[in-house]
């Protein structure tokens, strides 16, 4: 019997798994350099957005789904608290729309899971500016939205 929180993997297996994370890690870096290249324009244009929407007073919201919805977590936080512990200001006014489960669950139950963000960004009236696929509804609502997508498996 396997001893509990113990690894199940063999010792000979171990070159196997440092050959894995390594390939990992440098498909990684690849990909990080490929949106670096090819899209540092539009994170800089998202950038004086959001830097104009909190000058202005208003929020931005974030969201996601499965992993996308932990990352909108950790940026509206780092807005939030703060990104570098040198770096001294007010807290930003950042939402991440994912992390209220309550809301999300009863959305998707209630009203469909393609109407959850949607619905979430309906009380913000405009004053947010709205990074999601939720593109429809923020546009309905006079919000402004760039909206950073990724295909499937990137």
């Amino acid at each position: 019997m396997e001893e509990q929180g113990r690894c199940a993997c063999r010792l000979e297996d171990r070159p196997h798994y440092e050959e894995m994370v390594l390939e990992t890690m440098l498909y990684s870096a690849r990909l990080k350099e490929r949106v670096a290249r090819e899209n540092s324009a539009v994170i800089v244009a998202m950038s004086r957005l959001m830097a104009e929407t909190f000058e202005g007073g208003g929020r931005v919201l974030f969201c996601g789904n499965g992993g996308s919805a932990a990352d909108a977590q950790h940026l509206a936080t780092e807005l939030t608290i703060r990104y570098r512990s040198s770096v001294q200001r007010p807290a930003l006014a950042a939402i991440a729309l994912s992390s209220d489960s309550m809301a999300l669950t009863a959305g998707a139950n209630d009203l469909g899971y393609d109407a959850v963000f949607a619905r979430l960004v309906e009380p913000t009236a405009g004053r947010a500016t709205f990074l999601s696929e939720s593109r429809q509804a923020a546009t309905a609502r006079a919000s402004r939205m760039p909206s950073w997508q990724h295909r499937s498996g990137d």
